[in-house]
């Protein structure tokens, strides 16, 4: 799994305690920082140095917090620490909390049905109220949490910046 982050010291421990307590917990994290000015980095490094399956990068870049191109590049740097691909890579945002069945459900999604390339669950956001279906993820899968199968991932040749 490889996380790209950019100031998320807020959220990173509750991401932190959503991982460690899932039923399949991922292989590896990587956490990239990409340019925090809030304390994140420091956090994932603590993070790294307490559990042996995380490890804390630096993208080497800085600017300012943006989709697209940045947050490629940055997952990007994370792909290349992972040496061997695992059976699926998943691509996660910082400021998320995962259900402790998430990754038990991406991998039976997985095994259950060969052709599956790309798997990620519904998304829920709060809106001051309530928490209710972001209308993104009822249409695809949504960008803050995408598991590739990484031969697919080969297939299409990467993400692109």
């Amino acid at each position: 799994m490889i996380t790209p982050v950019r100031d998320e010291v807020r959220h990173l421990p509750r991401l932190a305690d959503s991982l460690a307590a899932q039923q399949l917990r991922p292989q590896r994290w990587v956490l990239v920082d990409d340019g925090s000015t809030d304390g994140t980095r420091e956090l994932a490094r603590e993070l790294a140095a307490r559990h042996d399956w995380i490890e804390a990068v630096d993208s080497g870049e800085a600017h300012e917090r943006a989709r697209g191109a940045p947050v490629v590049r940055a997952f990007n740097t994370g792909l290349s620490r992972l040496g061997p691909l695992p059976e699926f890579v998943v691509k996660l945002d910082g400021d998320l909390y995962l259900p402790p069945q998430y990754f038990a459900w991406v991998a039976e999604t997985f095994r259950r049905d060969g052709r599956a390339g790309l798997v990620g669950g519904t998304v829920l956001v709060h809106d001051g109220v309530r928490w209710r279906l972001d209308t993104v993820s009822a249409h695809h899968v949504h960008g803050v949490a995408k598991a590739y199968r990484s031969a697919c991932l080969r297939e299409i040749g990467g993400l692109h910046p």
